[in-house]
């Protein structure tokens, strides 16, 4: 049953549009389960390594991560959104399930038995840290 709703999470993240929107899907992987994210400090992380670029050229960096985090929540990737006393979205996490899907397809771009390239970043996080832990190759 679990191997079941694995293949059809894995469908669901192959027809994530665009590339960049699944690279930065993976990258959640560097939250433990159950962690409450912070939306503007996942969309500077994802900046912070250059996943996020404007399709036509005139978007800002910050509005493609934004819409990209729009995406993941409509697309139930991410849950229990928290928001302001303005109505906007502050915080949100991913179901246990989709976060393992997000180890697995980051351990497929980042597998450490496989031979990569010196720089290719490799993400980390302690469970003691309150913070993410980026090593790089």
């Amino acid at each position: 049953m679990r191997d079941d709703i694995m293949s059809f999470l894995e469908l669901s993240y192959q027809y994530l549009p665009p590339r960049q929107l699944k690279q930065c899907f993976a990258y959640c992987s560097i939250y433990p389960m159950g962690w409450q994210i912070e939306k503007n400090e996942l969309i500077q992380l994802w900046m912070a390594q250059d996943y996020l670029e404007s399709l036509n050229g005139e978007q800002e960096m910050e509005d493609v991560g934004i819409g990209f985090v729009d995406t993941l929540l409509k697309m139930s990737f991410f849950q229990n959104p928290k928001m302001d006393e303005y109505g906007n979205l502050v915080s949100f996490k991913m179901h246990g399930l989709i976060h393992d899907l997000a180890l697995k397809v980051a351990s497929d771009d980042y597998n450490l038995n496989s031979q990569r390239s010196v720089g290719t970043p490799i993400h980390m996080c302690s469970s003691l840290d309150s913070y993410a832990i980026e090593l790089l190759g």
